[in-house]
């Protein structure tokens, strides 16, 4: 702060506001996506691809059989259980910063 005398006898008060940093706060919030792919080209030996396998009731009587040479659906198929799971992490970092202003 700093007083300032005027000629006239009058008095004004400046304040240079101060900003100090108190507190710094980082957080990491780690986030994980996962996906399941499909194998790519998979078909029974029927000709048929992951999605004539659309639920648990046809993966559950015919996803272990019909191996066309890359396996059976039950191993190839997200549906049925099989795939590929892809697991992706991704980190955000939040800085917070407290200040006090006198």
């Amino acid at each position: 702060a700093a007083l300032l005398l005027l000629p006239s006898g009058t008095t004004i008060i400046q304040a240079a506001a101060a900003v100090q940093p108190i507190q710094q706060l980082q957080q990491q919030q780690p986030r994980q996506l996962s996906e399941c792919i499909d194998t790519p080209g998979w078909n029974d030996s029927f000709g048929d691809g992951c999605s004539y396998y659309t639920g648990p009731d046809v993966c559950g009587s015919e996803g272990g059989e019909g191996d066309g040479g890359m396996g059976v659906a039950n191993d190839n198929c997200c549906t049925c259980g099989g795939g590929t799971v892809v697991t992706t992490t991704t980190t955000t970092t939040t800085t917070t910063t407290t200040t006090t202003t006198t």
